[in-house]
C-alpha cells in the first residue's frame, strides 16, 4: 500500500469524524460558506424548495446548485431539519400543556 493512499484514507476518516459531530442542518466539515449559504436558502424554502430556486434567488447556475445538493446531501439534512423542527415543536406543546394542567389544578 502506497503511502498516498493510506494518507488519502486517513484524512477520509478524520472528515468523516469531524462532520459526524455536527448536526445535519448545521456547516459541514470543508464545506465552503457558499455552499452552505446555498443550503440554507434550500433548507427554509419549505416543502415546495428546489434547487431550480435556489440557484434563481442566488443568481447561481442550476448545475452549480445540482452538484452541491449531491455533495452536500441537501434532501437529507434538510429532511433532518425537518424532523427536528417538528421535535421541538411537539416538546414546546407539550410543556404549553403542562403549563395549562399547573394552571388549571390551581
Amino acid at each position: 500500500m502506497s503511502k498516498t493512499g493510506k494518507t488519502d484514507r486517513v484524512r477520509e476518516f478524520l472528515e468523516k469524524r469531524e462532520s459526524s459531530t455536527r448536526f445535519p442542518w448545521e456547516r459541514q466539515f470543508n464545506e465552503s460558506r457558499k455552499a452552505f449559504e446555498a443550503f440554507v436558502v434550500y433548507r427554509d424554502m419549505g416543502p415546495r424548495r428546489s434547487q431550480e430556486k435556489v440557484a434563481r434567488k442566488l443568481g447561481k447556475s442550476a448545475q452549480l446548485m445540482a452538484r452541491w445538493s449531491s455533495k452536500w446531501s441537501w434532501v437529507d439534512r434538510a429532511s433532518a431539519w425537518v424532523d427536528e423542527q417538528d421535535k421541538q415543536l411537539r416538546v414546546s406543546q407539550q410543556e404549553a400543556v403542562v403549563k395549562m394542567n399547573d394552571r388549571h389544578a390551581k
